[in-house]
């Protein structure tokens, strides 16, 4: 039983054996994976619980560099066994502190290794695997960056003892832009850079970024770097500052850099004026020179001044200051300068000579500047070419002249005053219309002079001067404004006003601009006379009718009643008559109906021939009783025994809801159903008239139609015509020349030959004749009788020209007679033919100016026809 039990309890511990070999293979194969892909040193480490022990189970090939001894010499080793007692049990302490704090912990370690002391940064990892404890060790030789930091160390003390006296701001910063050595010095306002802080924050963007590409740079490089920082301070001023960037370098490389600023903000905007002074001085418009008080040549010449003298700037440079500025004008300064004033200064205008010989005036500009002692030191003097000034002067000067001669020639009046209204200029034109005499206004009051009422309602009008400084602004005044004069007549005129500015824009006074405007307002008012009147006669035109026509609509003028008189045979007296007969026609029927009218009703002519009345609060009987009036006031008027006839249409407009247009449309339609018989009847008495006027007048006119009209009717009968066309044949030739009725009289009858042109004008007499005829009903088919009773069977004749038989039959008939009578009866220019004669032209002319069938005709009644009468 004691054997079986000891054999259980060997069992047992040699399985635990087995299993913890197998650990500790998995461990070293993990280890061995680490080992091989690192530089620094590696171990694993047991700790003997029992013993109380740590061994080293695992260590890489740097460890083993690390300590310069062989592997050998360190499995299974002990750290005192390795080490010694100093360094083994500074070891063993850091190992119970890692299984202690149970995590890995960073140590520092100082061993000495061949009696050399070495550095290295240790970090231990604890690890648990079951009952067993384990420590990763990771070494790193840092014996070298010790060694440098020492340097650098003692690079700081001696960089500390130089710079502390140094103004400029001076740190170092390593690799990560953090402050590891200041001297204390601040930038603008206190700020100075602190140890363990970075720099980037004191640089406004996009300098603070370039501060750490340059320090990137140096340490890279390894090379000096400068650049300009711009730093902003609390109260946002930029201060300039050159910074000086230099590597600390040790063994080849650099460990810090270190960072000279230097404050050259006050340098630089004395450079940035230099250079805007310069950039002014060779930009300017003007020409500038500078040079010591009593210097022969100048020392500075700007390229305007070389210019406009004609040279170039070294040819100026070269030439004494007295050749452009004579004795008493550079000693001008000196005898002019103010003992408490630090600059001396006098301007003055000159002329100059350029290289080619001309002249131009300039303006010179000098100042002369003092040093401490009060004494004067240097000298700048500009010139300006004032010669498109001097021009302007004189045109300025011109105009002056200019304007004061038209304002004292102008045709209309001219007030000026100042701001506060009172008269500074008044031109001759003003002191006509006012009344005032320039010595008397001037000083005036506007209102005063200029005093203005309304025409209609007489009350004061605002004064315009006034009123447009108020308003800023151009006023033009109505045209009822009346101007009192000073001796109180009125006068009508038409004027504005206007502000005036200087040139800021600012009012500083007023003009008026006026004249009389009586003859203006006469023209005016006739021409609005014409606008609303017929110039014949002198009634209300169409366009006056139809604004008056839409107005009665209103409720207050009904009853409202229309007549529409239209004049019957307007055209057949202007054509028998004459236009100017026909004027007068129209004039004396427009008088007559106004001498009928009342005088609120409204009289207008809107047609050639007709007339219109509008009559208010007019209703139908009245309007009856009216035309009736008309009717037989015109019975008794006539003109030159021309027959004067009227026709007349009304209508009355009794409701509201009734269209005043609608009412005038009956009307009209009235007057045309009248006008049809009552025209005609005129007419024909007219044409009555006509034929007793020329038979009155000239009894060989009345002889000679009988004679022609007996003569047709002869040839009519002769050809067997029927007796409707020898009625009309015999009354045709009873009026082919109704048309002389409108020829001059003195041509009519001139004893003499006629001219080209009075021909031609005795030819009108058929046109006429054809007019008056057709207008008449009852003998419209003879007008065509009477057009072409003087064409030609050959087509010589006239008015048309018409040839054979285009010609009628009755008008071939009257050429004939008419022509014959004509051969055979005295005329104001010879004696009468005799029949023989007159017959043998007949025949000649047959086939030319006559028909040669009807001359045949006659002819076979061996002419008895025409002669037995």
């Amino acid at each position: 039983m004691i054997n079986q039990a000891i054999g259980s309890v060997l069992q047992s511990e040699f399985n635990k054996i087995k299993k913890r070999n197998e650990i500790l293979e998995t461990l070293k194969k993990r280890v061995d994976i680490i080992f091989n892909g690192t530089h620094d040193g590696m171990g694993l480490i047991i700790f003997d619980k029992t013993s109380n022990i740590f061994r080293y189970l695992l260590v890489n090939k740097a460890f083993c560099n690390f300590l310069n001894i062989g592997i050998e010499s360190i499995i299974n080793k002990t750290p005192l066994e390795i080490f010694g007692i100093s360094g083994g049990n500074q070891i063993i302490d850091s190992y119970f502190k890692c299984l202690k704090e149970k995590h890995t912990i960073e140590i520092e370690e100082v061993l000495y290794i061949n009696n050399k002391k070495t550095y290295f940064q240790t970090k231990l990892t604890p690890v648990y695997e079951e009952n067993d404890m384990f420590i990763i060790v990771s070494k790193k030789n840092v014996t070298k960056e010790n060694e440098n930091e020492l340097k650098l160390k003692s690079a700081l003390q001696k960089l500390k003892a130089i710079t502390t006296g140094i103004p400029d701001v001076i740190c170092t910063v390593n690799t990560n832009f953090i402050v590891t050595y200041t001297n204390n010095r601040s930038f603008a306002y206190k700020n100075r850079p602190t140890i363990g802080n970075s720099l980037e924050h004191f640089f406004i963007y996009p300098y603070n970024r370039l501060l750490i590409e340059k320090i990137k740079k140096v340490f890279n490089k390894k090379y000096i770097e400068i650049c300009d920082l711009y730093l902003k301070s609390k109260n946002s001023e930029k201060y300039i500052y050159r910074t000086r960037i230099s590597p600390i370098i040790s063994e080849g490389k650099a460990l810090e850099v270190i960072l000279i600023f230097e404050d050259i903000s006050k340098e630089v905007v004395q450079k940035n004026i230099m250079e805007k002074w310069f950039e002014i001085f060779d930009a300017a418009g003007w020409g500038i020179v500078t040079s010591l008080p009593n210097g022969i040549n100048f020392d500075l010449v700007n390229p305007k001044f070389a210019e406009m003298h004609g040279y170039t700037i070294d040819e100026i440079k070269k030439i004494p200051i007295k050749n452009f500025f004579s004795k008493s004008e550079r000693r001008k300064l000196l005898n002019t300068t103010p003992e408490s004033s630090k600059y001396v200064h006098d301007a003055w205008e000159s002329t100059h000579i350029r290289k080619d010989g001309s002249r131009f005036p300039v303006l010179i500009d000098a100042t002369v500047i003092k040093d401490k002692n009060d004494i004067l030191s240097y000298q700048a003097i500009s010139v300006q070419d004032i010669t498109f000034l001097k021009n302007v002067e004189r045109k300025l000067y011109h105009e002056r002249a200019s304007f004061e001669t038209t304002i004292q020639s102008i045709g209309d009046g001219i007030i000026s005053t100042d701001r506060n209204g009172n008269i500074i200029l008044i031109n001759p034109i003003a002191e006509k219309i006012t009344g005032w005499s320039k010595s008397e206004a001037i000083g005036q009051k506007v209102d005063l002079v200029f005093k203005i009422i309304s025409e209609d309602s007489r009350e004061y009008i605002d004064n315009p001067a006034i009123n447009c400084m108020k308003e800023n602004r151009t006023i033009i005044l109505e045209n009822d404004a009346i101007l009192i004069k000073k001796d109180k007549s009125e006068l009508p005129i038409e004027d504005s006003a206007a502000p005036i500015k200087n040139i800021d824009n600012e009012t500083i006074g007023a003009i008026i601009v006026f004249r009389d405007y009586s003859e203006r307002r006469d023209k005016i008012m006739k021409i609005e006379y014409l606008n609303f009147h017929d110039q014949l006669t002198g009634l209300y035109n169409r366009r006056y009718f139809d604004d008056a026509l839409a107005k009665m609509n209103e409720k207050k003028k009904m009853p409202v009643s229309i007549i529409i008189i239209d004049v019957n045979g307007l055209k057949l007296t202007n054509d028998a008559f004459g236009h100017t007969a026909g004027d007068k026609l129209l004039q004396v029927v427009a008088n007559t109906i106004k001498k009928i009218c009342r005088i609120n009703d409204v009289i207008a002519r809107i047609g050639g021939d007709e007339f219109v009345l509008l009559l208010p609060r007019t209703n139908n009987d009245a309007v009856i009783h009216l035309s009736k009036r008309i009717y037989a006031e015109f019975e008794h008027v006539s003109l030159d025994n021309i027959i004067i006839s009227v026709s007349c249409g009304f209508a009355t407009k009794t409701q509201e809801t009734e269209n005043i247009g609608d009412i005038l449309v009956k009307a009209e339609e009235m007057m045309y159903h009248k006008k049809i018989t009552e025209s005609q009847s005129m007419r024909n008495d007219t044409v009555k008239f006509i034929i007793n006027t020329l038979n009155e007048t000239n009894e060989r006119e009345r002889i000679h139609s009988e004679r022609v009209s007996k003569l047709a009717k002869r040839i009519a009968l002769m050809l067997h015509l029927d007796s409707e066309n020898i009625k009309n044949i015999e009354t045709a030739g009873l009026l082919h020349d109704i048309g002389k009725i409108a020829i001059n009289k003195d041509i009519l009858y001139k004893p003499d030959k006629l001219t080209a042109d009075e021909y031609k004008e005795i030819q009108r007499h058929l046109e006429i004749g054809y007019q008056i005829i057709r207008s008449v009903h009852a003998y419209t088919n003879l007008a065509d009788c009477i057009l072409s009773h003087h064409e030609a069977w050959d087509g010589s004749g006239y008015p048309r020209g018409l040839k054979g038989e285009q010609i009628s039959l009755s008008a071939r008939i009257i050429t004939i007679a008419d022509a014959y009578e004509a051969m055979t009866s005295d005329r104001p220019y010879r004696r009468a033919l005799s029949k023989k004669v007159a017959i043998a032209e007949l025949k000649r002319c047959a086939g030319k100016q006559f028909d040669p069938k009807l001359i045949d005709a006659c002819a076979k009644t061996d002419w008895k026809v025409l002669t037995e009468i």
